[in-house]
């Protein structure tokens, strides 16, 4: 049983491989689908059931939850009063529970604090902490899972999506390598507003003739600059609809002053990007080698990232062409069987 915030299409695509090579039976209790995010609930004919927690009492659905009798309760975080409630039940009559975390260990005041708290906050819910990387890692560590109760691989997604994208188009962007920015996520000041200024601190003669591909909802839609000609404006843009963005993209960046992890990362590598990422992001320690398939630059530095643009612009064909292969190689190993499996190894 998943205790979710959103639906995003990496646990929908986690799903499919639990009932696919798993035959599990699977409930979903979620938060409703944000207006910046409205991803289509698609697990193309599988049963699985989903309740919105908006649309539902949790005491009246409490005894089917219970009837349901799930081996396993995953719970993403510990923000919800009531998913910590059924946790804290669930583990009481004898079940696995399982917490989602991506806070990235960085030492504040509010951690340590946690940290104290935890043995009667979080320990007493759940018996496995389920971490993107090594920075959660870290944290877990501190609220005191040991290292048997830690599990990897938590936003493992289905690279197969991308990747078929990457091939497919590959000879195309051979003949002629697009040239093009592209940034995909929600249109917020901290994950977008950085690269919006590099981007357009670009002289005409800079730029070289490459411009910045954007999709995604959000506040900064509105922004002045994102009037100017040299930026395609997409919209959201469904899962696969996304992963075809590939075929008219030359370089992915993300260059989030905060960011726990950042999934579009893998997902853009496994479609044979080159990167351009922020140390903030928690999801560069995997999938990016600095100058190897991409470049690493700090989120709150304008000229920082100007200068990874303009780098990635005086690239030769040939040379992305070789970075985009370096990136499907680190994003392909991780994948929804392999966070299926370690789903179902703590049973």
């Amino acid at each position: 049983m998943f205790l979710s915030a959103y639906p995003q299409p990496f646990l929908l695509s986690g799903i499919r491989k639990l009932c696919e090579n798993h035959n599990a039976d699977v409930l979903v209790l979620h938060w409703p689908t944000p207006d910046e995010s409205p991803t289509q609930i698609d697990l193309y004919g599988l049963e699985v059931e989903f309740l919105n927690k908006n649309n539902v009492d949790i005491t009246q659905v409490q005894e089917q939850l219970e009837n349901f009798a799930p081996d396993i309760v995953y719970a993403a975080g510990w923000m919800d009063k009531d998913y910590l409630r059924l946790c804290r039940q669930f583990k009481n009559a004898g079940k696995t529970t399982v917490m989602g975390m991506d806070t990235q260990w960085k030492g504040t005041l509010k951690q340590y604090l946690n940290c104290l708290l935890a043995p009667f906050t979080l320990k007493s819910a759940f018996a496995f902490a389920w971490v993107p990387g090594q920075r959660q890692y870290e944290y877990a560590r501190k609220l005191g899972f040991d290292k048997q109760h830690i599990l990897q691989h938590l936003y493992a997604l289905d690279t197969s999506v991308f990747g078929r994208t990457y091939e497919r188009y590959l000879a195309a962007k051979a003949d002629n390598y697009p040239k093009t920015f592209l940034y995909a996520g929600r249109l917020v000041a901290h994950k977008f507003g950085s690269l919006l200024r590099a981007f357009s601190s670009l002289s005409e003669d800079e730029r070289e003739g490459w411009k910045l591909i954007v999709a995604g909802k959000g506040p900064m839609e509105h922004h002045q600059e994102m009037k100017n000609e040299t930026i395609v404006y997409k919209g959201f843009l469904q899962y696969n609809e996304l992963a075809e963005l590939v075929a008219e993209a030359g370089v992915f960046c993300l260059t989030s002053t905060e960011e726990p992890w950042g999934m579009v990362i893998q997902e853009f590598a496994a479609g044979g990007l080159p990167l351009i990422v922020s140390k903030q992001c928690g999801a560069a320690g995997l999938y990016l080698k600095d100058g190897e398939n991409g470049y690493l630059c700090n989120g709150n530095d304008v000229a920082e990232i100007k200068t990874a643009l303009l780098k990635m612009i005086g690239k030769s064909k040939e040379e992305l062409l070789q970075m985009g292969e370096e990136s499907t190689k680190l994003a392909s190993a991780d994948n929804s069987a392999v966070w299926a499996d370690e789903l179902i190894s703590v049973l």
